[in-house]
């Protein structure tokens, strides 16, 4: 659970980590194609691709979503077809993996923020694999599964990770912190990640049409009209064409409101870690830290 950060990375590592997520994405799209597979960019990946035809100028993150299905079948057979130094990651081959998602690691490069240290967790440069399943029910129903998925994501995260994702300047953070360190050392103690993951994906529906699709993998699950989302379209991403949602502008309305503006530089918040290593043994993050980058 590693906190946004408004450090900066010293000069030319964050279009250096870009490339190295697009190499991510490009092979994560060969492999769907080849499979089959329906996936679209998610969250701030289909922003900048709607507004920037490619990354946000100041993200470090590269996010895609699939429905569970095609999720499942992408964990079972990409891994034949994924390029030589590409690999999948999930809590199941991970130590000290806090992610009920999984991800693709650029195998010889380290990234490691706060939560990846804390839990022991070799974090390469990576992309983040998220699913998409049918929510069936009530409004009232399918708003409780939603809450039940976010608090066994929290729970995995803080079995793992002591400290927590709360900004300096929230109200009452200092009991808000103690709090978290409370719930890991209870749950390190109480829980194992077969627990954790059992318990989330028992509120995983099956899958069937639906109206609404949610991320319960998500930090603050958010539910999207299935017709937003499917059939995937084609969008311009650094001059790869790039699967987004069905419906980029309605997607982004829902998740994001104006997102045509840009938020001001104070909110332009990155992940920066604390050890990035772009596979020749040098923390580039020391010289960030001598040089007051």
């Amino acid at each position: 659970m590693s906190a946004a950060s408004t450090r900066l990375y010293p000069a030319g590592a964050l279009e250096r980590i870009q490339a190295i997520e697009l190499d991510l994405l490009v092979a994560f799209d060969s492999a769907c194609r080849q499979l089959g597979l329906t996936y679209f960019m998610d969250a701030g990946t289909c922003l900048g691709a709607a507004r920037h035809q490619g990354f946000i100028p100041w993200d470090d993150d590269t996010d895609v979503g699939m429905p569970i299905e095609d999720y499942k079948r992408f964990l079972n057979e990409a891994p034949a077809l994924l390029p030589d130094g590409i690999s999948i990651h999930t809590m199941e081959n991970t130590p000290g993996y806090s992610a009920l998602w999984a991800k693709l690691y650029a195998d010889d490069t380290l990234f490691l923020d706060e939560g990846a240290i804390q839990a022991n967790c070799r974090q390469s440069i990576f992309l983040d694999i998220f699913c998409y399943v049918p929510m069936v029910g009530s409004e009232a129903s399918v708003r409780r599964r939603l809450l039940h998925m976010e608090a066994w994501q929290k729970a995995s995260y803080l079995r793992h990770i002591w400290s927590a994702n709360i900004p300096e300047t929230a109200p009452n953070r200092g009991p808000k912190v103690a709090a978290c360190n409370v719930a890991h050392a209870i749950l390190s103690r109480t829980t194992t990640d077969e627990f954790v993951r059992r318990h989330h994906d028992n509120l995983l529906p099956a899958d069937t049409d639906a109206a609404i699709w949610a991320n319960p993998m998500a930090m603050k699950p958010f539910p999207f009209p299935a017709e937003v989302l499917f059939d995937p379209i084609e969008l311009d991403f650094c001059g790869h064409k790039i699967f987004g949602p069905a419906d980029p502008d309605g997607y982004l309305t829902l998740l994001y409101g104006d997102w045509h503006t840009l938020p001001p530089k104070e909110k332009r918040l990155t992940h920066t870690p604390v050890v990035l290593d772009f596979g020749d043994g040098i923390n580039v993050m020391e010289t960030t830290i001598a040089t007051g980058w």
